[in-house]
């Protein structure tokens, strides 16, 4: 067996340079040797324009804000989507039926009513007729009176 000395061991021996001087390796720049940065903080600008995606879709897409409703605010959207389900009923031309706006829900002791529903029907002469309604539901979340004026 050979006996090498420390000079020579050292010298094969794998290292980055300037790590026996204990300076820094050459490939790294000075502002990366100190803290490491958190990782999380590249995703902040991600997020924030995630949540303005979210609002925006909310506004424009009716699926996006019926979703949101049902998660978030579940009492106003059964309120919603029972007298949705009452006004397309007592629509002449359901088929023909779409919603221009859901109305507002309101909250009373007797019950929720919604206010300010309208839809827009095909009329008798072929033209687009807009009627509102407003539609009171009972505590237990029941069609109680629906109301409707043409506008």
């Amino acid at each position: 067996m050979i006996e090498r000395s420390k000079q020579q061991e050292d010298r094969h021996t794998p290292v980055v340079d300037g790590e026996r001087s204990g300076e820094a390796p050459p490939y790294t720049s000075a502002r990366f040797r100190g803290k490491q940065r958190n990782p999380l903080k590249r995703l902040i600008p991600f997020a924030i324009l995630a949540a303005f995606g979210v609002l925006i879709a909310r506004q424009e897409i009716p699926a996006v804000n019926d979703w949101w409703q049902k998660t978030f605010a579940p009492d106003e959207w059964r309120a919603r989507d029972t007298c949705r389900k009452a006004v397309l009923d007592d629509a002449r031309e359901r088929h023909y039926a779409r919603m221009l706006a859901s109305g507002k829900v309101h909250k009373t002791a007797d019950g929720p009513y919604v206010d300010g529903m309208r839809i827009v029907v095909l009329g008798t002469t072929g033209a687009e007729e807009t009627i509102g309604y407003t539609c009171y539901l009972d505590n237990d979340g029941q069609l109680f009176r629906l109301t409707r004026t043409s506008e």
